[in-house]
């Protein structure tokens, strides 16, 4: 965040916005690969994977996309230097 901030400072007078997107474990092949590296089954592996999650559950990649396009869309132009945590709610506890 540290280099998100200093980074949206240096370039907001040039009209370049930096946000960060903050996601936690979200639905991907690296996620399914760790649930069958496991060895236990699906269900019980996420279970273990979203104990800490308030949501209870992994994220899904579109919503990852859906954060990103959020981000990137002009009429967010007056945003910069923003965390954009898409984590379940890990960052509210």
């Amino acid at each position: 965040m540290g280099l998100t901030r200093s980074a949206a400072v240096e370039y907001a007078s040039k009209g370049i916005r930096i946000n960060a997107v903050c996601p936690a474990h979200t639905r991907t092949a690296m996620v399914d690969g760790f649930v069958r590296s496991t060895g236990a089954p699906e269900a019980e592996a996420l279970a273990e994977l979203t104990r800490g999650v308030p949501m209870k559950r992994v994220g899904k990649v579109g919503e990852i996309v859906a954060g990103i396009v959020y981000l990137a869309d002009p009429v967010n132009s007056f945003m910069t230097g923003h965390a954009l945590a898409l984590d379940g709610g890990i960052g509210a506890i």
